[in-house]
């Protein structure tokens, strides 16, 4: 029995079955003056690779000191972060951009996290409705969304149609 447990061990690892995921990879490209795409979404345990293909010498700082930072990158240098935790992750360049969307900025939303702050302070009224924790049906959840509402349908299968309306 050990023989035979040493063997199918040894045969996993030969014959490469599937190992636990690690996640997906999103590449974002540093040019001069801007990061492509300007927002990257992805998912919790997704990692993102920034390749700076400029000209010029580049990095890539988060908003939030002390969350991340890329240390100045040649042409050609890459720089990657694993993002588990849902939310915004605004960053910029500090060479060619500041703090707040100034400049060169970018912007990585991890998984479906609420709603920004508006401009005031307060709360965007415009909630996250998730299908099924807070409606039983995406239907109800898309008639109790206001504009600018985010429904998020967690996965399973829905048997309905579904009508969405618009003053336009």
């Amino acid at each position: 029995m050990r023989a035979l447990a040493i063997f199918l061990v040894g045969a996993s690892l030969v014959l490469g079955l599937p190992q636990p995921s690690q996640g997906a990879t999103q590449q974002v490209a540093v040019r001069d003056n801007r990061f492509d795409p300007q927002e990257t979404r992805i998912d919790p345990g997704d990692t993102v690779v920034w390749v700076n293909q400029g000209a010029r010498v580049h990095n890539v700082t988060s908003d939030e000191r002390g969350q991340f930072s890329s240390g100045n990158m040649q042409p050609g240098d890459t720089y990657q972060r694993r993002f588990d935790e849902e939310g915004y992750y605004f960053y910029f360049c500090s060479l060619h951009g500041a703090r707040g969307q100034v400049g060169m900025w970018g912007v990585i939303i991890v998984g479906n996290p609420p709603p920004l702050e508006d401009g005031d302070g307060d709360k965007d009224a415009r909630p996250k409705l998730v299908v099924p924790d807070d409606f039983p049906t995406i239907q109800k959840a898309v008639n109790a969304a206001k504009p600018g509402s985010t429904v998020v349908i967690k996965p399973g299968v829905y048997k309905t149609a579904v009508t969405v309306q618009t003053d336009r």
